[in-house]
C-alpha cells in the first residue's frame, strides 16, 4: 500500500514537471470550464448556504467540523479535539445528512456516518450546505439535507505555490503545501498535509467531588494525507477530471469524566479515487462518472485485549444527461449504480449490496426569470427490493427586485446500514428503509451586497426510523419502531458595508428546532413526544468581520441551547456560549494569522462527560506566490 501511494505522489510530481515546461505568460486571462451540478440547477426552493472563500482560508488549519460549528446552521456533535464529529441538520441524525465530494456520496456503508474530523478544510475550495430533503436529487441519506464539497479548476493561471505552518496550544502543529500548474488545456493540483497534536489540555471535572482541574490524557492524534487533482480539457466541448484523495489518521481515545484512564486508540485510513468525463453539445451535455472508495478502521483497547478491524469498499458508476429543451426548460436524466462491500469482526461473513437508481429532474423557468419550478423523481433498486418512490417539487418566485419566495416539498428515505442489518448481536436483516416527507417555505430579502436576509419554516415527518432498543430479555436489536417529527424555523441575515478603506461584514444566524418521537417501541414509552437527544431547540451564531486593506479581524460568537442526554428528557447539558477571535495580516508574499478559540474561557461539553478545551490559541504563517 505504501509503495502504491509513493507511486501516486511521484506520478503527481511528473504532471507538475510536464506543466512547468510550458508555463503561460503572466498576462494570461482567467478561464473557467463550467461544470454542471444538480445542486445548482435543480434544487429550486431549498435553503442553500455557500461557505465563501474567505472563511475557507480563515479555517485552513481546521477540520470541517470546526468550520461548520461556528459558520453554519449545522449542529455538530463532537467528542473532543480531533475526535469523532458528526452533523445534525434540522433535528435529524448523523446518518440523515448526505456528504458529497465531487457529486459522490461519502457516507460509510457500515454505519451511515461521515466523520467531519477527518475532512481537512485545507483540501477544500468550495462548500455548500443544502437544507431539507434531497432524496430525488442525491438518493438515500439526504433526509435532513446534504453538504457538498467541490473543487473547480481554473485554466490559464500559470504556476501557483503556497506553504503553511501552524503551531498552537497543546502541542498542535500543522504543515501544508499546495502546488498547482494551470495551462490552457491542463490543470494539475497537489495538496499535502501533516497535522499532529497532543491535546493535553486542562479542564474542570464537574463529575468529581470538588470539581478539580485535571489534564486530558490519551488524546493525541496524528493525521497526514494528500489530494491530487488533474483536469484535462480535451477540446472546447470535452473535459476529463481525475482525483485522488488519501488520508491516514491515528487517534487516541481519551477517558470520560467518570473514568480514570483510557488506552484505547483508533486508526482510520481512506483512499478515494474519482473520475468525471463531460461532453457538451448544442443542447445536450453528457456526463460519465466513476469512483472507488476504500476505508479501513482499526480499533484497539489493550485493557480488554480487543482489536477490531473493519473494511469497506465502494464502487460507483454514474451517467447523466442535461438537455436544454428550450430557453426556459432544462431536463436532467441519469442512472447510478453503486456496489458496497464490507467486512468486520461484527459480521458473520463479508457483506455486499447493489444499488441501482434512475433519477429525473425537469426545470421550467419564466421568460424573464421571475419564477422557476423543478420536478424531481428517483426510483432505487436495492439488491432485489425497491426503495420508496421519491418525488420532489420546488419553486422560486421573484415578488419584486428585493423579495423572493421559495418553497419545496420532497419525499425522503434512508436505506439501513450494514450494521443495522447484519451486526451479529442485534442486527435485523428484515429492516425496511426509513421514509418520510419534508417541506419548507422561505422568503428572502436582498438589497444588493449591502443586506441579505432569509426566513425559512420547515416540517419533516420520518416513518420507520431505525432504533436500537432492548427486548423483554434485555437484548438490544435494530427495528423500524420510531416516527420522528421535526419542525422549526431558520433565520439568517448578513450585510457588507464599506467606509473609506474599511469593510464591515456582520452576520447572524438562528435556529429553532423541535424534533420529537411521535411513535416509539415497546419499553421506551417515556420517550414519547420527547425531544431527541443531542438536538438543541435553540442555536445562534453572530460574527463580525473587519477588513482594512490587508488586515482582517474576525470574531464569531455561538450560543448552543440545552441538549437532552436521555430519551425521556430527564437529564440534559446546559447552555454554553463560545467566542472565537481571528486576526490576519498579509505582507507581500506572506500572511500571518492568530486564532484565539474559546476566548472567554468557558467550561463546557458537547457530549456528556466528554471535556472540551478552555481558552487556546494557534498561530499560522503562510507563503504564497
Amino acid at each position: 500500500m505504501r509503495l502504491f501511494l509513493l507511486c501516486l505522489v511521484l506520478l503527481s510530481m511528473a504532471f507538475f514537471a510536464f506543466g512547468q515546461a510550458g508555463s503561460l505568460p503572466p498576462q494570461a486571462l482567467k478561464e473557467v470550464f463550467i461544470q454542471a451540478n444538480r445542486l445548482h440547477y435543480f434544487s429550486s426552493g431549498n435553503h442553500l448556504q455557500k461557505i465563501d472563500s474567505t472563511l475557507l482560508k480563515n479555517f485552513q488549519i481546521n477540520n470541517l467540523a470546526d468550520l461548520l460549528a461556528s459558520q453554519s446552521q449545522v449542529f455538530i456533535k463532537s467528542y473532543g479535539l480531533g475526535s469523532l464529529a458528526t452533523p445534525s441538520l434540522r433535528g435529524t441524525g448523523a446518518s440523515h445528512t448526505a456528504v458529497l465530494w465531487n457529486g459522490f456520496n461519502l457516507q460509510n456503508s457500515m454505519n451511515g456516518n461521515v466523520d467531519f474530523a477527518l475532512l481537512p478544510v485545507f483540501f477544500l475550495e468550495n462548500a455548500h450546505i443544502q437544507h431539507g430533503g434531497a432524496g430525488a436529487l442525491f438518493g438515500s441519506g439526504a433526509v435532513g439535507g446534504a453538504i457538498h464539497l467541490n473543487n473547480t479548476p481554473e485554466f490559464r493561471k500559470g504556476l501557483q505555490f503556497s506553504a503553511s505552518l501552524s503551531a498552537g496550544s497543546f502541542a498542535d502543529f500543522m504543515q501544508g503545501i499546495k502546488l498547482k500548474i494551470s495551462k490552457e488545456k491542463f490543470v494539475s493540483s497537489l495538496k499535502l498535509l501533516h497535522h499532529t497534536a497532543q491535546n493535553n489540555f486542562s479542564f474542570i471535572n464537574i463529575a468529581k467531588f470538588g470539581k478539580p482541574t485535571e489534564k486530558q490524557s490519551n488524546s493525541a492524534f496524528s493525521q497526514y494525507g494528500f489530494l491530487q487533482e488533474n483536469y484535462f480539457k480535451i477540446n472546447d466541448n470535452q473535459q476529463l477530471d481525475l482525483q485522488i484523495w488519501y488520508l491516514n489518521a491515528d487517534r487516541q481515545i481519551p477517558p470520560t469524566l467518570t473514568t480514570s484512564e483510557s488506552k484505547a486508540s483508533q486508526q482510520d485510513e481512506s483512499l478515494r479515487l474519482t473520475s468525471n468525463w463531460q461532453l457538451r453539445r448544442k443542447i445536450v451535455t453528457y456526463f460519465v462518472r466513476a469512483a472507488f472508495f476504500k476505508e479501513k478502521l482499526v480499533y484497539q483497547n489493550p485493557d480488554i485485549q480487543l482489536t477490531a478491524l473493519s473494511k469497506a469498499n465502494t464502487w460507483i458508476g454514474e451517467t447523466e444527461s442535461k438537455i436544454q429543451l428550450s430557453p426556459y426548460q432544462l431536463l436532467n436524466i441519469g442512472l447510478n449504480h453503486t456496489y458496497f462491500q464490507a467486512e468486520t469482526d461484527g459480521y458473520r461473513a463479508g457483506k455486499i449490496q447493489h444499488r441501482t437508481s434512475l433519477f429525473f429532474s425537469h426545470k421550467i423557468s419564466s421568460p424573464k426569470d421571475t419564477w422557476n419550478m423543478v420536478i424531481g423523481l428517483r426510483k432505487e433498486l436495492i439488491d432485489k427490493h425497491f426503495a420508496p418512490f421519491t418525488p420532489s417539487l420546488g419553486f422560486e418566485k421573484v415578488l419584486n427586485p428585493n423579495w423572493t419566495l421559495k418553497g419545496n416539498i420532497a419525499k425522503t428515505y434512508r436505506v439501513p446500514t450494514f450494521n443495522d442489518l447484519y451486526w451479529q448481536d442485534g442486527g435485523n436483516p428484515n429492516l425496511r428503509p426509513e421514509d418520510g416527507w419534508s417541506g419548507e417555505i422561505g422568503i428572502e430579502y436582498g438589497l444588493g451586497k449591502n443586506l441579505h436576509t432569509r426566513f425559512t419554516a420547515f416540517n419533516s415527518l420520518i416513518d420507520n426510523w431505525i432504533a436500537w432498543l432492548p427486548n423483554s430479555q434485555g437484548r438490544w436489536s435494530a427495528n423500524n419502531v420510531l416516527q420522528v417529527w421535526s419542525r422549526g424555523v431558520e433565520l439568517s441575515a448578513k450585510s457588507s458595508l464599506t467606509w473609506h478603506d474599511l469593510q464591515i461584514q456582520p452576520k447572524i444566524m438562528y435556529n429553532y428546532v423541535i424534533s420529537t418521537n411521535q411513535q416509539i417501541g415497546r419499553g421506551d414509552e417515556q420517550s414519547l413526544y420527547k425531544q431527541l437527544i443531542y438536538v438543541p431547540k435553540h442555536t445562534a451564531q453572530a460574527s463580525l468581520s473587519l477588513i482594512y486593506k490587508n488586515l482582517q479581524i474576525f470574531y464569531n460568537h455561538s450560543i448552543i441551547g440545552e441538549r437532552f442526554t436521555t430519551s425521556d428528557n430527564t437529564q440534559k447539558l446546559p447552555v454554553f456560549t463560545l467566542g472565537n477571535l481571528s486576526i490576519s495580516q498579509k505582507i507581500k508574499y506572506f500572511s500571518f494569522q492568530v486564532q484565539v478559540n474559546n476566548l472567554w474561557n468557558v467550561s463546557y461539553q458537547q457530549i456528556a462527560f466528554r471535556p472540551m478545551p478552555m481558552r487556546n490559541w494557534v498561530g499560522v504563517v503562510s507563503y504564497q506566490f
